[in-house]
């Protein structure tokens, strides 16, 4: 692989939060032990603002913590509905209620299932029976957490997943690799009989033909120049089975960071990419309560970091050289 070419989409990924209920042992205590909210629906509104006005159109992904404990959702769920040039999609641990979701009325849902949470045969079923009621409203993805203690049961909830009847449902499937970071204090790692199996595990197709045609904005991506998808939701199952498989490192390369979108933190301090302000805290082009002062990106730069670990970020023009 020599380069990734990404056209017609900008996409911003917005950890709204830093709460979350759960409190997952491989996530690190700053992703759920903070706060619901850090800033105001008057400086949200207006960064929007900044933000529509910058990029023109692309796609905006609410994450966490959980970001449906965000007081401010429902206002930036509406001011999207009113914005025709703009998607908004949602990673929630599905936690609320059919309604709330229904409610909130995102172009698409990110579902996390975390299986040390969801340790009962009932809490399964109930899960399930929400992503199964709420597909008919909402374009939905299921992200399975594989983690390492509970394998099996990620592998028993896989081969449901691959179950012949969701072939014709408007479901995606995601497998997800916890990868170590430095900012997480405990080990994650996988044994070599589950190092074995990864090998076999990929994306799931289910529902893809009946992706909205529209979203994404004409999404176009190229990797060694062959297309490598049918529509957004197949080049998001490339970036996670590149995940999967280690083959994300670019270090050296030639990256976009930051010309096709922007990572906000939860303090409202904004990145041009989940690497900038994983690795780097002090990297930061701005902050939503001060929009005025953005320092956006206008030109590439080359990574220096050994890890693209975030969907987000592998979603960018790269170039070896």
């Amino acid at each position: 692989m020599n380069k990734i070419e990404v056209e017609n989409y900008n996409m911003i990924l917005w950890t709204v939060n830093d709460y979350c209920p759960f409190k997952c042992w491989y996530c690190p205590e700053t992703t759920w032990g903070g706060s619901k909210d850090t800033y105001s629906w008057e400086a949200t509104d207006k960064f929007l603002d900044k933000l529509f006005d910058h990029f023109g159109k692309g796609y905006v992904e609410m994450s966490g913590g959980e970001p449906t404990q965000w007081p401010h959702i429902h206002k930036v769920a509406q001011k999207f509905k009113e914005n025709p040039d703009w998607n908004l999609g949602l990673i929630t641990n599905l936690g609320k209620s059919v309604d709330f979701y229904k409610d909130l009325g995102v172009n698409n849902i990110l579902a996390s299932y975390h299986p040390n949470v969801i340790d009962t045969d009932i809490k399964r079923k109930i899960w399930f029976d929400k992503v199964y009621e709420l597909k008919d409203y909402v374009l939905m993805s299921i992200a399975l957490m594989m983690d390492p203690k509970h394998f099996e049961h990620c592998l028993d909830v896989l081969d449901m997943l691959y179950y012949p009847k969701l072939g014709n449902d408007r479901i995606n499937i995601q497998t997800s690799r916890i990868n170590d970071m430095e900012n997480v204090q405990y080990q994650i790692g996988y044994n070599k009989q589950q190092e074995d199996i990864w090998k076999n595990i990929s994306i799931g197709k289910a529902g893809k033909d009946s992706i909205r045609n529209d979203w994404g904005h004409d999404l176009k991506v190229t990797v060694d120049d062959t297309e490598v998808h049918e529509g957004p939701w197949d080049f998001h199952g490339w970036i996670r089975d590149t995940i999967n498989k280690g083959d994300n490192n670019f270090k050296g390369w030639l990256c976009d960071t930051g010309m096709t979108g922007v990572h906000i933190a939860p303090n409202g301090n904004i990145y041009k990419g989940v690497c900038h302000g994983s690795y780097n805290m002090d990297s930061t082009i701005g902050n939503i309560n001060k929009p005025e002062e953005i320092q956006w990106a206008d030109k590439a730069m080359v990574c220096p970091y050994d890890m693209c670990f975030c969907g987000f970020d592998l979603a960018v023009n790269k170039k070896r050289i």
